[in-house]
């Protein structure tokens, strides 16, 4: 055999070395889950909650923040089976109502946490000779309210309720905004409701820009303390109206109803996203540190 040929043999039975592994990429995280919050009217004091608890859950949970007309339309959205909310926030009068209303087999939905009072303000134009809501004449005295699925809304229509003279009241819905403007105005209409922590959002605004022209006025009755089905407690506590903190529209301390903000849940979500949840219970936490009384 000629040598060449030997050569060549021995190249082809000599061991091949093995091509390395090519290296495994690593595996993506899997995306955060996705919590649909409803909050409320784009600027109010719902949507700036929601979008602190955002900020916390940045990388953790996808919150995406649903804009609504407030409390009675968010406990709708998540009492649907096929609403487009996840959770949401609401004024605990609000939950109380839709308890009633609400068909059976609605989506059953946790409360999850308190997570601050809101103040009811009746704010008024100075021409209005009341000092408090019991005052109001109904043949001038007409009170705006934010619009039907506002938790202001709710409010408006318990107290009526509750007290059944204050239904001899005009009210008409409009937008908060447009709504202070009339009462600085005080040609067609005379008050507006604002159910919100003091001092902060069109109350702070109505301080600050046109305390001159407007007034805030208790908001007190007796009745407005009645248990409601289903409670052992009332709905509406009395808290200061404080002239310190609002000095152009107070002369003097008064007196008003707190009602709490309540975050809710869908019990299916947070099932299905335990580690997620547990997030969202820190967020909580620190929301209400921050918000909380």
């Amino acid at each position: 055999m000629p040598l060449r040929w030997i050569a060549l043999l021995s190249l082809l039975a000599a061991p091949v070395a093995a091509a390395p592994p090519e290296a495994t990429a690593p595996s993506a995280p899997p995306p955060p889950p996705v919590l649909r919050l409803c909050t409320g009217a784009p600027g109010g004091t719902y949507q700036r909650v929601g979008k602190r608890i955002q900020e916390l859950l940045a990388g953790k949970i996808a919150v995406e923040i649903v804009k609504t007309n407030g409390s009675w339309d968010n406990l709708e959205a998540l009492h649907s089976p096929d609403g487009p909310c996840d959770a949401g926030l609401a004024q605990e009068d609000a939950q109380l109502l839709h308890a009633f209303e609400r068909p059976a087999g609605a989506p059953a939905v946790d409360r999850v946490a308190t997570l601050y009072s809101e103040h009811v303000h009746l704010v008024c134009n100075r021409a209005v000779s009341a000092q408090h809501v019991g005052e109001l004449d109904p043949k001038k005295d007409q009170v705006l309210v934010a619009p039907y699925g506002s938790g202001t809304y709710i409010t408006w229509s318990l107290f009526q309720k509750l007290a059944p003279e204050l239904a001899r009241l005009p009210f008409a819905e409009a937008p908060v905004a447009e709504a202070l403007l009339k009462v600085v105005d005080g040609l067609t209409a005379r008050c507006v409701l604002i159910v919100n922590k003091p001092n902060r959002g069109m109350v702070a605004l109505a301080e600050r820009g046109f305390g001159g022209k407007l007034k805030l006025l208790s908001v007190r009755h007796p009745q407005f303390h009645r248990k409601l089905q289903g409670l052992d407690r009332p709905v509406y506590r009395d808290v200061p109206l404080a002239q310190q903190l609002y000095p152009s529209m107070l002369t003097q301390d008064g007196v008003t109803q707190a009602v709490d903000a309540v975050f809710f849940l869908r019990p299916a979500w947070k099932a299905a996203h335990s580690e997620a949840s547990a997030a969202l219970t820190r967020a909580l936490l620190k929301v209400v540190g921050e918000w909380g009384d």
